[in-house]
């Protein structure tokens, strides 16, 4: 282990007294003259904006108001804990996997996809990017879906505000086909149109839905028991009857639950940390935001959901839970802001899940991976959009787990809570994939395979990102590819350690290692 920091080490000072003679003009005895700071660009995202607003919004999204009280009523306080809790260590685990990878040089458009290709290659990043992609699509499909539950739930046939009144929204399967793709084409006119602008609106939106989490808890201190039937108020005997799980049907999918099939819709309310690295390109420092946002934005949610869960247990009866997805507008003081904060956060949430796939595929689109061709039930789709997450959740941590194994000598982030934590927060991405649904979890893995392979036949062998050989990898902020010791195919992309025909005419550093 010794030898292996030490020769880190000594790559590390060969590399950097390499550049420093290649690429330093200054005079002996004449101190060079300072880099002018660059001019801070206006239009960029802040870590507040750009990063910690995005990831408590989708990590919400629709979950908290329209199943949290699903979880509690299937699995009681005991196991819902436990979902979270583990849904919380993987994602936690894969932010500090992310966090190191972000803070070890320059980090451009595309968040995970541009981490980890420069970080183990096109086929591997390429692939995952894939992966992510299709999983944000579905996962916006699936907020969109949250999105026109609640609006039937408070305009339909039997509806909150128009159970008893003439004007109701037609129901029916095709009918909410067209509300889904209704919502859908919004999200597309505000991508195409103002996806700047919906960055800059995000404080605006998690004001909406903060009022909407505070108006429920003054409403579960104040709201009187038999309000709704099967609200009891604050009540040790309905504590105890929600304190362990107690599996049934589900009315929705009419399938008995399990911890892993209610798992698999509560980790979507844990996903969504890939918000603000998605918005890289657009972020004035993204490698102090997105460390630093992330890792806030879990710790913020997560408190959170602690609270509420206790709080459902302690006033709603099982009965109420399973019966009524959206129990907490008919316990509100005033139920107006429930449905308010519904509609926006899972707007929100599909509006971020489509900007950050669009900027994952642009990243795939400028890096010609792929040539020119790229081609229901929210509890059913929830399990479908969580096992594409783990999938690239489980690449976040092999990308920093490769480059600690290797030692790699300019893999130095600046962010050093990481190190154990990558072997169990892969292998937990990986084993919760196929507890899901051995099925879709295998198709996942085949594609990702697919992808692998079509990617490497069209590159050729890339001549960027890590390599068997490879004496360095990573990312630099300043190479120029016609002057430098190690070979790279674009400044911009990290390189490997294949020594270029230039220092055969004699550079003595290299010579003196001969």
């Amino acid at each position: 282990m010794a030898d292996s920091k030490g020769q880190r080490l000594l790559l590390f000072d060969l590399d950097e007294s390499i550049r420093y003679s290649k690429f330093d003009n200054s005079v002996e005895g004449v101190a060079p003259s300072p880099k002018p700071k660059p001019k801070e660009d206006s239009t960029k995202l802040s870590m507040m904006i750009g990063v910690f607003l995005p990831c408590i919004l989708a990590i919400f999204s629709g979950i908290l108001f329209l199943r949290l009280g699903f979880a509690v009523g299937q699995g009681g306080v005991l196991e819902s804990f436990g979902m979270f809790l583990l849904g919380y260590c993987i994602v936690t685990l894969t932010s500090l996997s992310l966090s190191a990878i972000s803070t070890n040089g320059a980090v451009e458009g595309g968040g995970a996809y541009f981490m980890i290709s420069r970080a183990l290659g096109p086929e591997l990043g390429g692939s995952i990017g894939v992966m992510f992609f299709i999983a944000s699509i579905f996962s916006s499909s699936l907020y969109c879906i949250g999105f026109t539950e609640a609006l039937t739930d408070n305009f339909g046939e039997t509806g909150f505000y128009t159970g008893n009144s003439t004007f109701q929204l037609p129901a029916g399967q095709w009918y909410t086909f067209a509300y889904n793709s209704a919502v859908l084409f919004v999200c597309l006119l505000v991508c195409i149109i103002g996806a700047q602008m919906f960055a800059k609106t995000q404080l605006i939106i998690f004001l909406t839905v903060m009022a909407s989490i505070i108006s429920s808890i003054v409403s579960f201190v104040f709201a009187k028991p038999d309000l709704v039937i099967g609200y009891t108020g604050f009540n040790v005997d309905t504590f105890r009857d929600n304190l362990f799980s107690n599996y049934t049907i589900d009315h929705s999918t009419m399938k008995v639950q399990s911890f892993v099939s209610v798992f698999a819709v509560i980790f979507n309310g844990c996903v969504g940390i890939m918000a603000g690295a998605n918005l890289s390109g657009e972020l004035k420092n993204p490698s102090k935001a997105i460390p630093v946002g992330t890792l806030g934005a879990l710790a913020y949610t997560g408190l959170i959901y602690i609270f509420l869960i206790f709080l459902i247990a302690f006033t709603c009866t099982r009965e109420l839970l399973l019966d009524n997805y959206n129990f907490l507008q008919y316990i509100n003081l005033c139920p107006v802001l429930v449905a308010i904060g519904i509609f926006a956060s899972t707007l929100s949430a599909a509006l971020s899940a489509l900007i950050g796939a669009s900027r994952v595929l642009i990243a795939l689109a400028n890096d010609s991976l792929f040539g020119h061709v790229m081609i229901g039930e929210l509890n059913t789709i929830a399990s479908l959009v969580s096992i594409f997450f783990l999938l690239a959740y489980a690449a976040v941590n092999l990308a920093c787990l490769a480059l600690d194994l290797a030692s790699a000598p300019n893999f130095r982030p600046s962010f050093k809570y990481f190190s154990w934590h990558i072997h169990p927060g892969m292998i937990g991405c990986l084993v919760m994939m196929f507890l899901i649904d051995v099925m879709w979890a295998s198709v996942s893995v085949v594609i990702f395979m697919i992808l692998i392979l079509v990617v490497y036949f069209r590159t050729g062998g890339s001549q960027w990102g890590m390599k068997p050989n490879m004496v360095v990898m990573g990312f630099y902020d300043e190479v120029l590819p016609e002057d430098s010791l190690f070979q790279v195919q674009n400044p911009r992309r990290g390189y490997y350690g294949t020594v270029a025909e230039d220092t055969e005419g004699g550079n003595a550093l290299y010579n003196c290692l001969l």
